[in-house]
Order: C-alpha cells, then sequence, then structure tokens
C-alpha cells in the first residue's frame, strides 16, 4: 500500500506547541485523533463512522534547537487495496493549508495553554510503542510496523483509553472459554448459553439476577462478538476519554443491566445475551454529551449525524426479527439518562460533588428499578407450570376409573367416571382456560389448545360410557365399542403429538 508523505517545519514553534496545534487542526479538519504523545498523533481521516478510510500520522523529530524542528506527516489507507491515492495527498494538502492559517491565528502563549489542556491526554514517553522515543526500542521500528500499530492501539489499555480494551479482553475471554468447553463457534445452543449465565426471564425471578450482568459478556457465536467488539471500541475511543476510567465503568454496567431489564420485561421467554445493549448505552451517553459544549461545534455536528444514523440504522434494523431490539431501546435511553446525569461533573470538574453525587443517584436509581421490576414482573411461566402441575393432579385423579378392578360393580364405575372423572376433567378445563390468559410463547400457547382438544375427548368418552352403563352395558362391551375406539384414536393422537418436542 502506497502511501502519501511530506516534511514539515514548524519552526519557530516548539514540538509541544506544534503538537498543541496539530491536535487543534486535527479537530477542525474533523478527523478522529486515536493516539497522542509527546513524538506525536495518529488519527483517522474521512467521515467519522465505522468504516475509518485513511490513516494519518504526524511523528515530531524533537531538537533542542526550536529552528530546527521538523515533523513528517504521512497518509495512507487502511484498505487492502486502496484506490484512493488522490484522497491521501488531499489529507497531507489539507493539513498544510489548515496549519500555515492556523499557525498566524494563535500566539506562542496560546499554544502554551492549549498544550497543557492537552497532557492529561498524552501517552507517557517511556510507553510510547507507536513513535518510539529515547528509553523505548519502539523509535527504531520500521515506517510499516508503525503504521500496523496505528490500528493494534485500539487495543491497548493506557491513560485516558484503559476501561474499553479490558472490556474487549473480558468478553473474548469469556468466548474462548465457553469454546473451550465445547461450546459451538458459530451457534452456540440454547442450553449452553443458560448454562453460562445467558438472561432468562423465568430464572432471573427465581433469584438468579445476577444474569442480568453476566449475560453482557456473553455472545452468541463468533460473528456477534466480532461485530460487538467493533462497535465497542469505536465508541469507546470517543467516549472514554470524555468520561474518565469509573464514569466509564459505571456507565457501561448500568446501561448493560438496564438493557437486561428492559429485554426480560419485553420478552417472556427469550434467551438473549450480548454487549449490543451496553454499547447502545454507551452511544446513549454521548449523544447526551454531544448536546453540550464539551466536543467542538463542527466536530460535535458530524459524530451527531454519523452515531444518530448508526443507531437508526441498528433499530430499523432490529426489527425484522431475530434481535432483541428491547436490549437495544433500554440501553439506549437509559445510557441518554445517565449521559445527561454527567453532564454537570464534566462542566465543572473542580466541583467534586457534581462528580460523585450523579454516579452514586445513577447507581441507587438502577437497583432501584431492577428491585422494583423484579417485583412487579408478571412471572406468566412460572404462573403456567403451577396450572400444569395442578392439570397433571386433576387428570391423574381423573383417569382412576381406568385403575379399578375387572370385577368393580357398575355403581362403583359410574362413582367413579361422575365423581373422579368428569368433576376433574372440568378442573382442568378450568386450569387451561386460566393458562390461555397469560402472555405465553406461541408454542404454550399451541400445546394449550391441544390439552384443551385432549380434554374434550376425554369428557366425550365419559360422558358415552356413563350413559352405556347407565342403559344396562358393561364396561367390557363399552370398551371394545367402534365409538371408544374412536376416541382411544383421537386422544393417542393428541398425546403423540404433545409428546413432540
Amino acid at each position: 500500500m502506497a502511501a502519501a508523505k511530506t516534511d514539515l517545519s514548524f519552526a519557530p514553534l516548539t514540538p509541544q506547541q506544534f503538537l498543541a496545534l496539530a491536535a487543534d487542526l486535527v479537530r477542525q479538519l474533523e478527523w478522529q485523533l486515536h493516539y497522542i504523545s509527546d513524538l506525536g498523533l495518529q488519527a483517522y481521516s474521512g467521515k467519522v463512522g465505522p468504516a475509518w478510510k485513511t490513516d494519518v500520522s504526524i511523528s515530531i523529530q524533537t531538537s533542542e534547537t526550536p529552528a530546527t524542528g521538523l515533523a513528517q506527516l504521512t497518509s495512507q489507507s487502511l484498505g487492502p487495496k486502496n484506490r484512493d491515492s488522490e484522497l491521501e495527498q488531499l489529507n497531507i494538502d489539507r493539513f498544510l493549508h489548515q496549519f500555515d492559517i492556523l499557525k498566524e491565528r494563535f500566539t506562542p502563549e496560546d499554544l502554551d495553554q492549549k498544550y497543557a489542556a492537552l497532557q492529561p491526554q498524552l501517552t507517557p514517553k517511556e510507553k510510547d510503542f507507536v513513535f518510539g522515543s529515547a528509553e523505548n526500542p519502539a523509535a527504531t521500528q520500521q515506517p510499516h510496523k508503525k503504521e500496523r500499530d496505528g490500528f493494534f492501539v485500539l487495543f491497548v489499555p493506557r491513560k485516558g483509553y484503559f476501561i474499553t480494551p479490558i472490556v474487549v479482553y473480558l468478553n473474548v475471554a469469556v468466548f474462548i472459554a465457553m469454546v473451550a468447553s465445547g461450546v459451538s463457534l458459530f451457534d452456540p445452543s440454547i442450553e449452553s448459553l443458560i448454562s453460562w449465565g445467558a438472561n432468562i426471564r423465568p430464572l432471573v425471578l427465581e433469584g438468579a439476577w445476577w444474569r442480568l450482568i453476566t449475560n453482557v459478556f456473553l455472545h452468541i457465536g463468533i460473528l456477534h462478538l466480532a461485530l460487538n467488539m467493533y462497535a465497542l471500541l469505536y465508541i469507546g475511543v470517543l467516549l472514554e476519554p470524555l468520561l474518565g476510567e469509573l464514569r466509564f465503568s459505571l456507565a457501561y454496567l448500568l446501561t448493560g443491566i438496564m438493557a437486561s431489564l428492559a429485554s426480560l420485561w419485553w420478552h417472556p421467554l427469550l434467551v438473549s445475551a450480548g454487549a449490543s445493549g451496553a454499547i447502545f448505552g454507551m452511544y446513549g451517553v454521548f449523544i447526551a454529551l454531544l448536546t453540550t459544549d464539551l466536543i467542538e461545534e463542527t466536530r460535535r455536528k458530524a459524530l451527531l449525524t454519523s452515531i444518530g444514523i448508526f443507531v437508526a440504522y441498528n433499530l430499523i434494523y432490529g426489527l425484522k426479527g431475530g434481535i432483541d431490539n428491547a436490549a437495544h431501546i433500554g440501553g439506549l435511553l437509559s445510557g441518554l439518562a445517565i449521559g445527561f446525569a454527567f453532564i454537570p461533573g464534566l462542566t465543572h470538574p473542580e466541583d467534586h460533588r457534581l462528580r460523585g453525587i450523579p454516579l452514586t443517584i445513577a447507581t441507587l436509581v438502577v437497583l432501584i428499578a431492577c428491585t422494583a421490576t423484579i417485583k412487579l414482573m408478571p412471572d406468566d411461566f412460572a404462573a403456567y407450570n403451577r396450572r400444569m402441575e395442578d392439570f397433571a393432579t386433576h387428570e391423574e385423579a381423573a383417569l382412576a376409573f381406568y385403575r379399578l378392578p375387572d370385577d368393580a360393580t357398575k355403581e362403583n364405575c359410574l362413582t367413579a367416571i361422575r365423581d373422579s372423572g368428569l368433576r376433574n376433567w372440568d378442573q382442568c378445563i378450568l386450569l387451561l382456560n386460566e393458562a390461555k390468559k397469560l402472555d405465553l410463547p406461541k408454542n404454550l400457547e399451541d400445546r394449550i389448545g391441544k390439552l384443551q382438544d385432549y380434554c374434550d375427548l376425554r369428557i366425550g368418552s365419559y360422558n358415552y360410557m356413563y350413559r352405556q352403563m347407565q342403559a344396562g352395558a358393561d364396561k367390557n362391551t363399552i370398551n371394545s365399542s367402534d365409538s371408544i375406539n374412536y376416541y382411544g384414536a383421537q386422544i393417542k393422537a393428541i398425546l403423540d403429538a404433545l409428546k413432540q418436542p
């Protein structure tokens, strides 16, 4: 891959003043700054969005004499076969043009102040493995090695960008452990997902509340994992430097929990897993921050447009089915709320109360929401199971007629049909009518329908036997009649259908 390169003399500015000016210029060009140290910076050019096009690198050649200050500008495509060589040169031309304008606009004192504000974002020289330093052997690496590291730096924890790579590692580690234990690499079974901590209403309501968190670190196949981690890296590199490690970590966990709660409320029996709910939450936090002056205006508009399109597209795509849009919406809305709660502390960093109080309130609100939601959430599946247990008890009692001895008297048979049989079948019908009112998945609704047909056939056969016995027919004659054989065949067909998975 060819790259466009040029040398730029920044005399009489100091390297620190040039770095501050270059960082400000990158923001004005609406490039994505993703790495910066005293020795240079790297940014992604093109429209802000999940598809970064070109890597722009500015490497500062330091010197004791400002007059000899020199920087090398490199613009190179990240794609395998780039046909945008003109765009690469255009990136350099745009930088040089804007550099000449801004150089006259700012005084050295202005640039010194900008550098002071920039310092918390700088990677220390001793840890600068991208541009290298006198203390770091990376200074001798080849240019293509530096360009490659420009991508891999997204996976390296550092000051101002520490939590995002750690979360990625946790998700990948859990997935590797799942696969190592025998879980499918591409299509994990529902049973394996549940055993690893996936989210499902009945189990959570039975006390497995921890699934609200663990499911955020599970993924349904390697493609699911890769897409989510890509989206997480993109939002993390933008958002974590703004929030700081504590706010970012807390926002990720809290929005993940709220996404799990939304999924739980909306889907009675869905098995859900994945980081997308928490990731949508972080996009929600960022959208809230984009309504403030915390981000420069021109960059803010571009980011708001691209992130808005990303969120809208994924929510619309989720309508096609097979995607837990409830978790996405729950994460997004909770992220917006948490993001607005963080704004006072971010705009007034000197007031420590504005930092701690919103964090505490957000945590308490989520905990209260969890407790209240789990208490109020209808457990229709558990109610269905209770009714099916009662159904089995009444069915067993109703079938007592068939356990009568062969020499049972006609009076005993009539009593068994009337008192033990028909009354218990009527109770089974009542239980099924109650179950039909529950919010259940279609397969259980179909099962209830089959059980009702089963009970109707049983009641029909019992009424037929009762009438025949009252008319004087004996038990053996009735059991061998065509009508009883018909009922028996229909009942067997339903029981066989109920045994199907």
